[in-house]
């Protein structure tokens, strides 16, 4: 999940400060390499759709630029 050459933990942070600022009051779920294999499957209990594949498209694209 953390690459030192990739900055990977960096990205990370920056996708959770996103999503903190765009979705204030709803709470960032750390990606594990779990979720990551199950992502398809991710439902945010108690939220829109529409969150649910947002949160999915921002795990996407920080596993793409790692």
């Amino acid at each position: 999940m953390e690459c030192p050459l990739n900055q990977g933990h960096a990205i990370w942070n920056y996708i959770e400060s996103e999503w903190k600022q765009t979705f204030p009051k709803t709470q960032w779920l750390p990606p594990t390499i779990e979720l990551i294999r199950g992502l398809g499957s991710i439902q945010l209990r108690e939220r829109p759709r529409w969150m649910s594949k947002a949160y999915k498209e921002r795990i996407t694209e920080a596993i793409w630029l790692i």
